[in-house]
């Protein structure tokens, strides 16, 4: 799923349909969601496994009341241990906060 424009959470209609096509795929609310960020640029790939997770404002130029919104889940530090038990040494925890390309999304579902 794309991320979008920043600007998409201030679109009431762009968010309205990230929520329908969200409960069309996912009646149920699911236990935890994998994001890949194009965002986070590593070395090599990382697993964020931090428990709260503060939005990362990762633009400038946009309205104020984008960089005031706030994204006030729990993180799945469970499946994100999980994750980091894969057989591949390139994934590593890293506390980081979610980008826009996490976030926007999110916000939508």
């Amino acid at each position: 799923m794309s991320h979008g424009a920043p600007l998409d959470v201030l679109r009431s209609e762009v968010m309205q349909a990230w929520g329908r096509w969200a409960a069309q795929r996912w009646p149920q609310k699911p236990d935890a969601v994998l994001c890949i960020s194009a965002h986070w640029v590593t070395p090599q790939p990382m697993v964020g496994t931090t428990r709260s997770q503060e939005l990362i404002y990762d633009f400038y130029g946009f309205p104020d009341e984008l960089y005031r919104l706030q994204y006030p889940a729990p993180a799945a530090t469970d499946t994100a241990g999980l994750l980091k038990q894969l057989p591949s040494p390139e994934l590593q925890a890293k506390d980081r906060g979610w980008d826009h390309g996490v976030w926007v999304p999110l916000l939508g579902m």
